[in-house]
């Protein structure tokens, strides 16, 4: 299990094998991982700079690539730094196409089931709202809902911890749920809350909600909180339901 990769540039490039961290200037060569041919180790993060002549540019040919999937990559990027464009993410055992650099450096950079780089950070429960799913592992999904009476106004129902530029991030902003202010409501029951609920809502609102049941059936609403003073601007909260 491992990485062996060899170069054919407008120059090419070689180095030392077993080698976590190098830097590769001469003109070609061979880039294998940690202990190769046999399985590698973990919780490693090897670096490998390849840098060619300013008037040179890196063909990178991959002969042998079989890394655990999802927990371990390869992140190939367009330059000599980790901030600069990537040209490829790789995990799993499929040998990956060739890459070409556009600069006269790459940057690979080779990560090893290290914890923090197979789980995405807990996005915590929304506000107002209630989540299912508590797995963080690349891979995994995390599903949310907001309570009775609120909406969704920004982020994802469901988010899917990936692999995205060599750093395993949720590929949606994480559900927010807020009162509306008005709303053409035809469910059979319900909850209204004025914006900003349990809080203040902001001053000159103009709210109008719409409720509609199907023909020949009364609406009744209920109102369990109204405080619409100066003082105690925050609590207008009611059920309707028709019958």
């Amino acid at each position: 299990r491992g990485i062996r990769g060899g170069g054919n540039m407008t120059e090419q490039f070689v180095g030392a094998p077993f080698s976590c961290f190098f830097n590769f200037t001469t003109p070609s060569g061979i880039v294998l991982s940690p202990n190769y041919p046999e399985e590698y180790g973990s919780s490693l993060h090897c670096v490998w700079l390849i840098i060619a002549k300013p008037e040179s540019r890196i063909h990178l040919a991959f002969n042998d690539f079989d890394v655990e999937p999802q927990f371990d990559f390869l992140a190939v990027k367009d330059g000599g730094t980790a901030e600069s464009p990537v040209l490829g993410t790789f995990s799993g055992n499929q040998i990956p196409s060739s890459l070409t650099s556009t600069s006269y450096s790459l940057f690979s950079y080779f990560s090893l089931s290290a914890f923090r780089h197979n789980e995405c950070p807990d996005p915590g429960v929304p506000v107002n709202g209630k989540r299912f799913g508590d797995s963080l592992q690349l891979g995994s999904s995390v599903s949310f809902l907001c309570d009775e009476g609120f909406i969704r106004t920004h982020g994802s129902e469901t988010i899917t911890c990936i692999l995205k530029e060599g750093n395993v991030v949720w590929n949606n902003a994480v559900l927010r749920c807020e009162a509306p202010c008005g709303g053409h409501l035809t469910s059979p029951s319900g909850t209204i809350l004025s914006p900003g609920w349990p809080g203040f809502y902001k001053d000159s609102l103009s709210c109008a909600w719409v409720i509609e049941a199907q023909p020949g059936y009364p609406i009744k609403i209920t109102f369990d909180r109204y405080s619409p003073w100066a003082s105690q601007k925050f609590l207008l909260r009611g059920c309707f339901g028709w019958f």
